[in-house]
């Protein structure tokens, strides 16, 4: 039914409209080619579709590396809870790749010198995905700088 709905959506011929997919977890479900081309093309025709993944290797195991991988940088936006799988993890901190860091201080030696230390690190780092917390998210959104987000609780 998927599958038929994505083949309408992308059709030359289609109607004018929208079409909102909502996918609650991709492993569950069985392999729809039509995905990533809904993914990449279809905005212009109106697709829209938000998808949860209970973390990469199910995506590989159903839809292989190289096809998993088109998936994955499909999404313009990647909202990340709480990750323990390292290969889940390794994802998202290649999102924005790696940075240099410069930490200045001065020595405490009698000639006050200045001590610089160079260091490569992730942007996003595996403690700021292994601390979130229940309601935080890590939300990554294409041409922008990672971002923290809390859901207020309930009531408050």
């Amino acid at each position: 039914m998927l599958e038929s709905a994505l083949y309408q959506a992308l059709d030359e011929n289609g109607k004018e409209g929208a079409l909102y997919l909502l996918l609650d977890d991709l492993r569950l479900l069985p392999k729809l080619p039509r995905l990533e081309n809904a993914l990449r093309l279809g905005r212009l025709k109106g697709v829209r579709v938000v998808a949860c993944a209970s973390g990469v290797a199910p995506l590989r195991k159903a839809y292989g590396e190289t096809g998993a991988q088109g998936l994955l940088t499909a999404f313009d936006t990647t909202v990340a809870f709480r990750l323990h799988d390292r290969e889940t993890r390794d994802v998202v901190k290649n999102l924005y790749g790696r940075h240099r860091v410069v930490e200045s201080y001065s020595s405490s030696l009698p000639q006050h010198t200045l001590i610089e230390q160079a260091m490569d690190q992730y942007v996003i780092e595996d403690e700021d995905l292994t601390a979130l917390q229940t309601g935080e998210s890590l939300v990554c959104a294409l041409h922008y700088p990672p971002f923290w987000f809390r859901v207020k609780r309930y009531g408050q």
